[in-house]
């Protein structure tokens, strides 16, 4: 009997982050297993290199704390908020580097605060980006405010 071999990147999980541990640990078990490997070694995120040049372990909680000021006081769930963090560390796997620079987690977080708060996306935007002025302000504002059919 032919079994089919599955990603070990959870995809949709709606649940607590110490249950999505737990989930995808079982997950890469499984995984391993189907491609026949005996014991298994924890699927590792890439280190994270930041502009200075120094490296640092990607830190889930980091990522997390990083969502949450930018949505501080914005009616969000905290469920959308755990999937968004799910969806830039799922993307960060899937990218099988050894490396990725602080900069590209800054773009995926940009496009999943896009998708879930305007306002999220211009606190984001505006530290991540620089801001120097209002107009840079403006400029995002004209960003968010594309008629339907905008590029999420």
């Amino acid at each position: 009997m032919e079994s089919t071999l599955h990603s070990p990147v959870l995809v949709g999980v709606r649940t607590t982050p110490r249950a999505t541990t737990i989930v995808y640990w079982l997950v890469t078990a499984l995984f391993c297993l189907q491609l026949g490997f005996t014991a298994w070694a924890q699927l590792r995120l890439p280190q994270v290199v930041k502009q200075d040049g120094s490296r640092t372990e990607f830190d889930r909680e980091k990522l997390r704390t990083g969502f949450m000021r930018a949505l501080h006081k914005r009616p969000v769930p905290t469920p959308l908020v755990d999937d968004a963090v799910n969806a830039v560390v799922q993307q960060t796997l899937a990218l099988g580097e050894r490396e990725i620079r602080s900069r590209r987690i800054g773009e995926m977080v940009m496009k999943e605060l896009y998708k879930l708060d305007d306002v999220a996306y211009i606190r984001f935007a505006s530290v991540y980006k620089s801001f120097q002025d209002v107009d840079d302000f403006q400029d995002a504002i004209k960003e968010v405010r594309k008629p339907p059919g905008k590029n999420k």
